[in-house]
């Protein structure tokens, strides 16, 4: 099931989230889509190893992973689409993972250390 009724902020930005919660929705992600009416979409994961791949996506993304205290341990910028059986894998430790536009987190001087918060 997806909700677009969260938003995270991320050193004072604040960002309109679907939230992925089911094995379903997490498998599908962003394949085929764009952020329309959401700015990024977050992965309930649990604690552990996880990784992310492009297959299918149509725009590039910047992939952030979050502990369970929300904050920023790993990201990947500027992730591009793959179309190809055998994409490229982006894994890191998180119990969540957000994903936003390629380029987000430089934009918005976003880094590793930094705090997010939750607002449902």
């Amino acid at each position: 099931t997806i909700f677009i009724n969260m938003f995270i902020n991320i050193n004072d930005i604040s960002l309109k989230v679907v939230t992925c919660m089911t094995k379903e929705s997490t498998q599908k992600g962003m394949m085929g889509k764009k952020f329309n009416d959401f700015d990024g979409m977050l992965f309930f994961m649990g604690p552990g190893g996880h990784c992310f791949y492009m297959k299918n996506c149509i725009i590039p993304l910047d992939i952030i992973f979050l502990n369970s205290e929300l904050e920023i341990v790993d990201i990947f910028d500027n992730c591009p689409p793959c179309e190809f059986e055998d994409c490229e894998r982006y894994c890191s430790k998180g119990d969540y993972v957000l994903e936003v536009p390629g380029g987000f987190c430089f934009e918005n001087n976003v880094s590793v250390g930094d705090i997010c918060n939750f607002e449902f």
